[in-house]
C-alpha cells in the first residue's frame, strides 16, 4: 500500500499517469495484512499522532467505506486477521 506506479510515454518519455497501489487492510506497505496493521489502525482511530499513516494507508483500512477510520473498521480488520472474514481487493469491502 502506498507505492506509486508512473506510466511513461514511449514517444515523449513524459509521464502519462500515476497510480497508487492499495492493498486493502495493509497499513505499512509490506503487502501482508497482520497485527502490525491492526496496531496502526488502532493508533489512527484513537487519534494518536504516532500513527503517521499516509492517506493511502488510511484509505486501505476504511473497510466500511464511510470515509473515516473507526471502531467499525477495527472490528472488520480483526475478523480478517482472525480469518473469519476476507477483504475483496477490488472493492475493499469485508465479507
Amino acid at each position: 500500500t502506498g507505492t506509486t506506479v508512473t506510466l511513461i510515454s514511449d514517444n515523449t518519455g513524459l509521464p502519462i499517469a500515476a497510480y497508487t497501489i492499495i492493498i486493502f487492510g495493509d497499513t505499512n506497505g509490506d503487502g501482508i495484512i497482520s497485527q502490525v496493521d491492526m496496531i496502526n489502525l488502532n493508533a489512527a482511530v484513537s487519534g494518536s499522532s504516532s500513527s503517521g499513516l499516509s492517506d493511502a494507508a488510511l484509505f486501505a483500512v476504511d473497510l466500511n467505506g464511510d470515509g473515516f477510520t473507526s471502531l467499525s473498521d477495527v472490528a472488520q480488520l480483526k475478523s480478517v486477521i482472525a480469518r473469519s472474514a476476507s477483504i475483496n481487493q477490488s472493492t475493499g469491502r469485508v465479507s
